[in-house]
């Protein structure tokens, strides 16, 4: 599943198949931290 929030355009993605979804308990999951930002300047032709 991919996502992306208000806050951070980056592009997340989770594997759902790697999370028990029949448990008991909620999960969760923290997105918060900072934004990595890629400096993509080198790739200019």
């Amino acid at each position: 599943y991919y996502f992306r929030t208000y806050d951070d355009s980056t592009i997340k993605m989770i594997n759902l198949n790697c999370i028990d979804l029949n448990a008991a308990g909620i999960k969760t999951i923290s997105i918060q931290g900072d934004q990595p930002i890629l400096d993509l300047s080198g790739c200019a032709r």
